[in-house]
């Protein structure tokens, strides 16, 4: 089984594929995470993931030059999105490099979730592989609109599933997940 999540920032994605994961043993992947890496890589006084709570809020880190970096993870996160201009499809190549070392290992089970589609190649190229597009939806989301979620919202209406996130806990998603997604 293969799913994907589609929702702007704060929608709970990332939570929602928790429970898939600790629940039912799926394999997290995510077309940011090699952006997360490289990150990592070039500013090492990053984590490769922040909690959600957290992602928004500025790092306010002295480093030994001097400078104060006073950017939100997510901010740097998507200053770094600017690869896409070079290589347009850059996080969908990584992202299928590592689905296809994950399937030659011989140890995966085939459940996938994806938690991040952003862009319309990162729409199609799931569709192309037969993931099951779940767009999230969050009552009361407050997190800061930013220019990426904009596709997410132009490719609503083609998800498979519309999830409500109505953030009462998680029992409206499991009830979802075992009547819509894996029967379906």
């Amino acid at each position: 089984m293969k799913i994907a999540f589609m929702g702007i920032s704060g929608s709970g994605k990332d939570f929602l594929a928790n429970y898939l994961i600790h629940n039912h043993g799926f394999t997290r992947l995510s077309f940011s995470d090699q952006l997360k890496k490289l990150a990592h890589y070039i500013y090492p006084w990053m984590e490769k993931d922040y909690p959600s709570e957290e992602k928004t809020l500025p790092l306010n880190i002295s480093l030994s030059t001097g400078e104060l970096i006073s950017y939100s993870p997510r901010d740097i996160w998507l200053s770094l999105n600017k690869l896409r201009e070079i290589e347009g499809k850059i996080f969908i190549r990584m992202l299928s490099k590592e689905l296809n070392l994950l399937e030659s290992n011989g140890k995966f089970n085939g459940k996938i979730i994806i938690t991040d589609i952003r862009s319309n190649e990162e729409f199609i190229w799931c569709k192309d592989n037969k993931f099951i597009v779940v767009y999230i939806e969050r009552d009361a989301n407050d997190y800061k609109k930013y220019e990426i979620d904009n596709h997410v919202t132009e490719n609503k209406e083609k998800a498979d599933y519309h999830f409500h996130n109505n953030t009462s806990g998680i029992d409206s998603f499991k009830f979802f997940f075992e009547e819509e997604l894996s029967n379906g």
